[in-house]
């Protein structure tokens, strides 16, 4: 889980040396996107940003440094940790969207993890406190989400 907390500390999915201020809400409806059909990176974005957009001040996607098409990483900051209930209101949007909990639940008290899948994606999302090492980052949150989506990144021809 700690592997997955410093991504809201490098640049924004905009370019920006720093997350943005604004946070990204859930407003978008559902994916009108077959489930079986292989998503863009774009597409798991916007289904990241449908179940985590209202968590803590909003799901920030960080700017992924080596620019490939098949890696999303985010974080949302809260002044509270996120509860369980947050992690699976998400999952059941993703759900929504076609994706799979793979198993249950993992906790890591007062830490949660849920893994899912959908074609060749995978993401990682966990609620947990701020680490240490993010914490001067972070402040005055003591609390994030963390969302890792990895597809199969193909060379480019």
């Amino acid at each position: 889980m700690v592997g997955l907390l410093g991504v809201g500390c490098g640049g924004g999915e905009n370019g920006a040396s720093a997350p943005s201020t604004e946070p990204t809400r859930a407003k978008a409806s559902p994916s009108s996107s077959s489930a079986t059909a292989e998503k863009t990176r774009a597409q798991v974005v916007r289904d990241l940003r449908y179940a985590f957009g209202d968590v803590g001040e909003g799901f920030v996607v960080a700017k992924d440094p080596l620019g490939r098409d098949c890696v999303v990483n985010g974080t949302a900051f809260s002044r509270e940790i996120p509860r369980e209930e947050e992690l699976l209101r998400g999952v059941r949007l993703l759900e929504e969207r076609g994706w799979r909990l793979d198993g249950d639940l993992m906790e890591m008290s007062p830490a949660f993890a849920a893994f899912l899948d959908l074609g060749e994606w995978s993401v990682t999302a966990g609620v947990a406190p701020v680490p240490d090492e993010v914490e001067e980052h972070a402040a005055p949150n003591v609390g994030m989400l963390t969302v890792s989506a990895t597809g199969s990144c193909k060379p480019s021809s």
